[in-house]
């Protein structure tokens, strides 16, 4: 439909039904979630916030409240094992049982216990043992007697249990009473009292070590709303006892100063020896606060570059980067087809122009190289097979010039007659160059012509079991001399040493889309190092010897690939045992495989 005959909704339609304009829809829809997740996400994140300032603080006046009450516990068990000392004891409820001498001693060994409460703890000023029994305090600094009325004060604390936190004179004192009995203390009152009194001091710079800031107050409360200690009290301008009631309800809470200033309260209760004391920070609102509402600020403002910057750079992108880079991928994917001859063109000079004349080059040269690995592969299969046949070639030459020679000496016309027809039928085999592939049928052949040669010369030492080729073989194409030169192995190294007995043996097998031949003897001259040598030089690319068996290997791999060639293996006789494997007539076997060694496996694996 021509565009100019279009209607406008028409046209709009066709817009965002284009790449350029689905990509602008999908922006435009980035861009709305954006804005939505963002808002939700600032709503979270303040809350969030607000909450882990919130649980910041209560964990610090928390943990500062659990570590009072600890150093608390440490002397209050201490003050209990105390309690139950056998001269303490014995003052306190039978002080009869010493003599006035051993009186004297036994206050003495008390006053050292009331030290060492005092020096066990930097939050002990005074330690004090009360015994009405003998009329007397003891302290570590001595003995003196009861004061009025101290005795009574201490007693009244005891209304719920045989310990006590009690404050007197704003000071704070750890009182526990003997015997341990409630129901004993209600009925006759305790026999006598351990008191501590701790010291002011230590509890301010137990406090000052909590991190209060200079703006910010922290408040130590006793159990009727007392101030037993505060840090930076002048910093907050608020009603201590109203602070103190709203925390014996609310562990965090705000309160609206005399300045319209509004303080963060935060409450901790202090736990077993420090239950009746309550620790409070305050802190001024907008100061704990102020980073959470510039962040908000600064965030929200981040937010808006933000949308705009990517909005702008998406754009620049689909433009500049995206175009070029789906039509560099569209190329590549030519490539993998084997467009070699494909160009790229590009209108703007920037980084692009400079990656597509690289294609360019890349693409033209790979071509080239393609096609000259190709032709050298082929040259270079077809040159190490010719190079691997001609040192095959000489090799039974060397051996049987000498045989016919001495049998020329004895006379023996008749059977050089028959040897020399049977070299000619074997070297009329070998020089046959044109001929590289022949059937398994005529390689059998030829192998059975040079075991007939070497019986003419160890048939009184070696006897040879050489069975026919089954007919599912015959047709298999083969490399020319891949059977003879094992055979000749046997002979020459397995059987060496041997004067009679000897026996090699040739038998086959089919399995598993693969055909196996393997020849073995009964040679005694092969050692496991020995094997183990053969085995790793016939498997090792870099072993440069190229004749015997490593010579018919190598060939096996480079004509059918890997899987193929052949195994070493200790034979039941005693000798070498060396199987070789061929593909059977319907597996397909590649013509040009880069030649290698192939894996070592036990014969008669398929």
């Amino acid at each position: 439909m021509d565009q100019r005959r279009m209607s406008p909704g028409r046209r709009i339609l066709r817009f965002f039904h284009s790449l350029l304009g689905r990509s602008i829809l999908f922006l435009l829809c980035m861009m709305v979630l954006t804005l939505i997740a963002t808002g939700l996400v600032i709503v979270r994140s303040q809350r969030a916030l607000h909450d882990e300032i919130v649980l910041r603080n209560t964990n610090q006046v928390t943990d500062a409240s659990q570590q009072m009450s600890q150093a608390l516990d440490k002397i209050a068990s201490l003050q209990l094992s105390m309690l139950y000392d056998a001269d303490i004891n014995r003052l306190g409820v039978i002080p009869d049982y010493f003599s006035y001498p051993q009186s004297i001693f036994s206050m003495l060994r008390v006053s050292d216990h009331m030290s060492l409460i005092e020096n066990f703890s930097p939050l002990v000023e005074e330690a004090m043992f009360i015994a009405p029994s003998i009329g007397k305090v003891i302290t570590g600094r001595g003995v003196e007697d009861i004061p009025e009325g101290l005795f009574e004060s201490c007693s009244g604390a005891f209304s719920m249990q045989y310990r006590a936190l009690s404050h007197r004179d704003g000071a704070i004192c750890l009182l526990m009473a003997y015997p341990t009995y409630l129901s004993y203390l209600r009925e006759n009152g305790p026999s006598y009292i351990l008191s501590l009194k701790l010291d002011g001091k230590a509890l301010s710079s137990f406090l000052s070590a909590q991190g209060v800031l200079d703006d910010e107050a922290m408040v130590l409360f006793g159990s009727e709303g007392e101030v037993l200690s505060a840090v930076h009290p002048e910093a907050v301008p608020l009603d201590t006892m109203e602070i103190y009631e709203k925390s014996l309800s609310q562990d965090v809470f705000d309160m609206r100063g005399q300045g319209r200033e509004t303080f963060l309260v935060t409450a901790a209760r202090g736990q077993d020896m420090a239950g009746g004391l309550t620790l409070v920070k305050i802190q001024p609102y907008d100061h704990v606060f102020s980073v959470l509402r510039r962040q908000s600020r600064s965030f929200n403002l981040l937010i808006v570059l933000l949308i705009l910057a990517n909005l702008l750079y998406a754009l620049h992108v689909f433009n500049t980067i995206h175009r070029p880079i789906r039509k560099l991928s569209e190329a590549f994917r030519q490539v993998e087809q084997e467009h070699f001859e494909l160009r790229l063109h590009h209108t703007r000079d920037d980084d692009f122009a400079g990656i597509y004349h690289r294609f360019n080059a890349m693409n033209r040269r790979l071509g080239e190289l393609i096609d000259q690995v190709y032709i050298q592969k082929i040259h270079t299969q077809q040159a190490e097979l010719r190079q691997l046949q001609s040192q095959i070639n000489p090799h039974f030459l060397y051996n049987n010039l000498f045989m016919i020679r001495s049998l020329a000496q004895l006379g023996d016309t008749e059977t050089i007659e028959t040897l020399t027809e049977d070299l000619g039928e074997y070297f009329r085999y070998v020089t046959r160059v044109g001929e590289q592939v022949v059937p398994l049928e005529k390689e059998i052949a030829h192998a059975r012509n040079y075991a007939a040669i070497q019986d003419m010369r160890f048939s009184s030492r070696i006897t040879l079991t050489f069975p026919e080729l089954p007919d599912a073989m015959r047709d298999v194409p083969v490399p020319r001399l891949i059977l003879q030169p094992i055979l000749e192995n046997a002979y020459q190294h397995g059987l060496k040493t041997k004067t009679s007995g000897g026996l090699i043996r040739v038998s086959y097998e089919s399995a598993g889309g693969k055909h196996r031949i393997t020849v073995e003897d009964n040679g005694d001259g092969l050692t496991d190092g020995t094997l183990e040598e053969l085995k790793r030089a016939l498997n090792d690319p870099g072993v440069l010897e190229t004749t015997g068996l490593i010579n018919i290997h190598r060939r096996l791999v480079l004509k059918y690939g890997e899987g193929y060639g052949l195994t070493l293996s200790r034979s039941d006789l005693g000798g070498l045992r060396v199987c070789m494997w061929l593909p059977g007539m319907h597996e397909d076997a590649p013509e040009h495989v880069n030649g290698g060694a192939g894996g070592t496996r036990v014969c008669g694996e398929s």
